[in-house]
């Protein structure tokens, strides 16, 4: 495990969180898993970020999956930038 990489795994990702409190006002964005764990002690080059994005209340289901289709973007983004 390279505390680097945990370092900068966490800062794009709370900067990633940033410009998506930004445009989506999500109820929460936590982070989970073994970047999380032990301060990232299991972390390493072939592990992922586990992460969950809480969607606010929609009045319907049309709202829900427009709101969806945005948060697709934001995680098209992280997809397109590994390393």
């Amino acid at each position: 495990m390279s505390t680097n990489l945990v370092t900068e795994a966490k800062d794009y990702l709370s900067q990633w969180a940033k410009i998506v409190r930004e445009e989506l006002a999500p109820l929460g964005i936590y982070a989970f898993g073994s970047l999380i764990y032990r301060d990232g002690a299991l972390f390493g080059d072939g592990s992922d970020i586990d992460i969950v994005v809480v969607i606010p209340e929609k009045p319907d289901a049309i709202d829900r999956a427009d709101w969806l289709e945005k948060l697709l973007r934001y995680k098209i983004l992280l997809i397109a930038t590994e390393n």
